[in-house]
């Protein structure tokens, strides 16, 4: 049998063989799927994605066809044997639909390595995604960031926008999602047409160069905030969950101390591998998901801070520091346009050091604070066999329902002679 995946204007919808046994189907590609930018809203996000078999244990209408007499069977077809370049395709588009940012990595990688091997491994990396783009459009195949921003896949939006962001300033211009404008002017373009407010908010950083004050009011997707009384007669907020459903878990946030609201940023899960020399780097899995309730509130005199919604027993991980992975030399870049320091880039020692900013693009860790008595105890994630590692926080003792989390700076990192406010026992007062 024959199956469609839709009907409508526009390309050919892509068709599989369709074979049925034990109420179980499983599904095979005639031909190299022709991806197309229509593809994802008329085919649906599943039909993409690697497995090539689903159960059906609802009383659902495919299950009524099951039941209906079989009619004689028929060997299905064998699925084309497919180029290489169709295989990246395919992988390509199951990593931005299943939001594996790592995946998509690699895969750039190594098409950077094939096509440029002279070029440094960063500059390897923003190359590869040059010519991925290229090559996909040639071949009328789905576009990466459409399959990402269309799927609202904010973390491989994040990777792709980083790239083409550093193609712009080596001198390249990208095309994607089909637009005539590339570069900065089609990520702005995009995100502006993007349902997905995350996805949108990535985009629209990457466009205006990582301003976040820079990007107008009329662009900026807002997180939706529920007014509420605040101590003193003032009024506070309340947001439900400032991760937007990124986590397995909801993150809240609350001020009611004041109206002042949170910085602008995107909200990302895991740390994002941007543009640069770690763009070169390999990589192994992502780091483990957040499993407690925790809340961003104010503080009265230490700004933001994280604090429990749940009892968390001694040993347990917490969450990882998230943001941009970036290399020294750009994270010592960011700090000095910062003035005296920037507080939320992490700064992570190893035979190939590398640093964490987690500022514009950040996770509930970045709102953490430091103490000089804290409760969370730094560890180190290991994601590749060469040494790199992550961070992620682990609990240092028992924390009740309620009790601020903070964590140790290193004492070996850069002194920013900032005061330190912890009011803990010992605290050594400076920075």
């Amino acid at each position: 049998a024959q199956a469609s995946s839709g009907e409508g204007a526009g390309p050919e919808a892509p068709k599989f063989h369709v074979a049925v046994e034990n109420a179980k189907i499983s599904i095979l590609p005639i031909a190299a799927p022709p991806y197309s930018r229509a593809d994802v809203a008329r085919a649906g996000k599943a039909q993409w994605l690697e497995s090539t078999s689903e159960d059906y244990s609802d009383s659902s209408v495919e299950e009524r066809e099951l039941s209906r007499p079989a009619s004689p069977a028929k060997e299905p077809a064998e699925a084309p044997v497919e180029e290489p370049g169709e295989r990246r395709a395919r992988r390509v588009i199951d990593a931005c639909l299943r939001n594996n940012a790592w995946k998509l990595l690699a895969l750039v990688q190594s098409l950077g390595r094939e096509m440029m091997v002279s070029l440094a491994p960063g500059e390897r990396a923003t190359a590869g995604v040059v010519a991925l783009f290229e090559q996909m459009e040639a071949n009328h195949s789905l576009c990466p960031l459409s399959a990402a921003v269309s799927s609202g896949m904010t973390e491989c939006a994040v990777l792709l926008a980083s790239q083409i962001a550093a193609a712009e300033r080596a001198g390249t211009s990208v095309r994607a999602c089909g637009l005539e404008s590339g570069g900065l002017a089609m990520l702005k373009e995009v995100a502006l047409s993007c349902e997905h407010k995350r996805t949108a908010r990535a985009l629209l950083l990457a466009a205006y160069r990582l301003d976040a004050d820079a990007i107008p009011a009329a662009e900026w997707r807002p997180l939706i905030v529920d007014r509420c009384d605040g101590s003193g007669g003032s009024t506070g907020w309340h947001i439900a969950d400032i991760s937007e459903g990124a986590e397995d878990v909801p993150v809240s946030a609350r001020n009611e101390l004041d109206d002042t609201e949170l910085p602008r940023f995107v909200y990302v899960r895991e740390p994002v591998i941007c543009a640069g020399a770690v763009a070169g780097w390999p990589w192994g899995g992502g780091p483990a998901r957040l499993r407690h309730k925790l809340e961003v509130f104010r503080t009265e005199t230490r700004g933001w801070g994280v604090r429990a919604l749940q009892p968390i027993s001694k040993g347990e991980q917490i969450c990882s520091y998230a943001g941009q992975v970036i290399d020294k030399h750009v994270a010592d870049e960011r700090m000095g346009e910062s003035g005296h320091g920037n507080f939320y880039i992490y700064d992570v020692p190893g035979r190939s050091p590398f640093s964490i900013d987690g500022h514009s693009h950040r996770g509930v860790a970045s709102f953490i604070n430091f103490s000089c008595c804290p409760n969370l105890r730094p560890c180190a994630m290991r994601t590749a066999a060469d040494g790199k590692s992550l961070i992620r926080f682990d609990a240092a003792c028992s924390i009740a329902v309620g009790e601020e989390l903070s964590f140790q700076r290193d004492p070996s990192a850069k002194v920013l002679h900032v005061e330190c406010r912890c009011d803990a026992a010992g605290c050594r007062r400076k920075y």
